[in-house]
């Protein structure tokens, strides 16, 4: 997915009036953007799949911007919709009744974000982090994992493409380039196909597209 006129918009954040791009965001983005969650969530989805889905999502918004109380209605919203299936309610669109369980599902997501972003620091700095060499070979460590920092320390960002699947597997944005993983091999979208990658060639398209 292109995130060209997001980051756009998202420039303009500290020069132009915050109200005004807060209306922007809810006008254009947001409708769009809880439409494909919902598409998502009526589709079986993989739940620890949606939840990095909407924390990512969320971590790319600045404090100052998401700070709005327009924005936060609308990641609300999004939060009582996956509530809804979590706690199985049949309307996935409905609200919950307000209550402090409400917000278990993002308190325990969020901690747990907090908790392997610090373990991914903590690796850093000991030299530790996981290598991708090694997810080559090692059945203890998650592939997925090591791409998502391989793509974090290239500036990219690697997310799971809503109700998107190839052969059964759950198809990620690499940057712009459309990838799923199989096996420990990563197939990426090119010229109409799909063809097993090099994480090298990987790299380079995602970052020339």
């Amino acid at each position: 997915q292109s995130l060209d006129a997001f980051n756009w918009c998202l420039s303009w954040v500290g020069t132009a009036p915050i109200g005004q791009l807060a209306k922007i965001f809810e006008t254009e983005f947001f409708p769009r953007w809880l439409q494909v969650l919902f598409q998502w969530l009526t589709s079986k989805p993989d739940y620890d799949e949606v939840t990095r889905w909407y924390l990512n999502w969320k971590k790319l918004f600045p404090a100052q911007l998401e700070s709005q109380q327009s924005i936060k209605n609308l990641f609300n919203r999004a939060l009582d919709m996956m509530n809804n299936v979590v706690t199985g309610v049949q309307n996935v669109g409905a609200p919950l009744p307000p209550s402090a369980d409400n917000l278990k599902y993002l308190k325990i997501a969020e901690e747990k974000d907090k908790s392997q972003a610090a373990a991914r620091l903590l690796a850093r700095d000991d030299r530790a982090k996981v290598n991708i060499a090694d997810a080559m070979y090692d059945s203890t460590v998650s592939f997925r994992e090591a791409l998502e920092n391989l793509a974090e320390d290239n500036a990219l960002l690697m997310l799971p493409k809503a109700g998107k699947q190839e052969n059964g597997k759950q198809v990620y944005s690499f940057g712009k380039v459309s990838i799923y993983l199989d096996n420990r091999i990563v197939y990426a979208y090119d010229g109409g196909k799909w063809k097993p990658v090099a994480l090298d060639d990987l790299l380079e398209k995602a970052k020339r597209k």
